[in-house]
């Protein structure tokens, strides 16, 4: 690529990325939560001042192989209601989506048992149809799921176990609760959810040490792959460093993954992935359109998941409407066409 259309690839890439960290939920516009400056310690993490969307596509593009694995984890079960919300599964399900269309890869989705009916049908809205592993692995547009245990104790059991089966090039996670220092998982309000959360975040270690690419995505911090801006999280969003039951310890996760993507909302973390993934790959279908958000918030919405902004089962997500989501697809899309056509004349030259 010359170094005139790494630049194009560049610029295009950072205004995905304000355009995801772009304020209009409930995090940023009513606690004031310093998501921007959240974003910028997670590039100090890994020393790049790339844009963090672009650096993930790019490792993926270059790991990914046709027919290989890649497990997304997604789910977070938010009380009083205990259930799961509308932020993660969408998300998850478009990833899952991009990465078949884009890399010929098979998407194995990781969740809560309670979770697996609502998470089939929204990646089925977005295309996908789920088998079992071995069946999903023998063609395109298919998924397979599995689920993953609450229970501490039978997590890193089934870590291990998980990964020797699915043998997978990478995993994402996008809005998945992890444990604080004292092992204890958070709501976003500070409320313990150990009993209900599948714990995801041993088979994110065991990947870690593995060596495998890991990538989280979230939105506060108590989410997986938060932890590796830990430090910068409690000194810019202290609130956060003392959660409201009785271990009295930190919301903020200690779980890291080798990339961070903070995002206004955790979905649009994923979108971004996606756009940045199209222009890699200079082919737009990789990334989404309004309709396929509209039919996966539905999706969601239908098998019970709840907007975390209103307590209803909407298809919002953390207080921003549908409308709101559907424009920032489009805007993502209108980058992406704009970015393409300004690479291909630049080929031409």
């Amino acid at each position: 690529m010359s170094s005139e259309k790494d630049k194009t690839t560049v610029n295009v890439a950072r205004a995905i990325d304000e355009l995801i960290l772009v304020p209009l939920s409930n995090w940023p516009m009513i606690l004031g939560h310093p998501i921007k400056k959240l974003y910028e310690h997670a590039q100090e993490k890994v020393q790049t001042r790339k844009p963090l969307s672009l650096l993930a596509a790019e490792k993926l593009k270059e790991i990914i192989k046709p027919k290989d694995n890649v497990i997304i984890t997604t789910g977070f079960i938010v009380p009083p209601y205990f259930v799961g919300e509308t932020d993660g599964p969408p998300g998850a399900a478009a990833l899952a989506r991009a990465l078949n269309v884009g890399l010929k890869a098979t998407p194995v989705i990781v969740t809560e048992e309670v979770l697996t009916r609502m998470m089939s049908a929204t990646c089925q809205s977005a295309g996908l149809l789920g088998y079992n592993l071995e069946e999903a692995s023998a063609c395109s547009g298919r998924f397979a799921i599995k689920s993953f245990p609450t229970d501490s104790e039978e997590g890193k059991k089934t870590a291990n176990k998980m990964l020797d089966e699915i043998k997978p090039s990478a995993i994402i996670s996008i809005e998945r609760p992890g444990r604080n220092e004292k092992g204890v998982y958070h709501s976003g309000r500070g409320l313990d959810i150990s009993s209900v959360t599948s714990k995801v975040d041993f088979l994110m270690d065991e990947a870690r040490s593995r060596g495998l690419l890991t990538i989280g995505i979230g939105d506060l911090g108590n989410e997986v792959g938060m932890g590796s801006i830990k430090s910068a999280i409690e000194r810019l969003a202290p609130d956060l460093a003392v959660c409201k039951c009785p271990c009295k310890g930190s919301r903020i996760t200690v779980t890291e993954t080798e990339i961070l993507l903070p995002a206004t909302i955790s979905n649009w973390g994923g979108y971004g992935i996606e756009a940045s993934l199209a222009l890699v790959l200079q082919e737009p279908r990789v990334l989404h359109d309004e309709t396929t958000e509209e039919l996966m918030l539905r999706a969601s919405a239908q098998g019970g998941a709840i907007d975390s902004g209103s307590g209803l089962a909407i298809p919002a997500v953390d207080g921003a409407s549908e409308d709101i989501n559907k424009i920032i697809v489009r805007l993502l899309r209108s980058l992406i066409e704009g970015g393409l056509k300004a690479l291909r004349a630049q080929e031409k030259k």
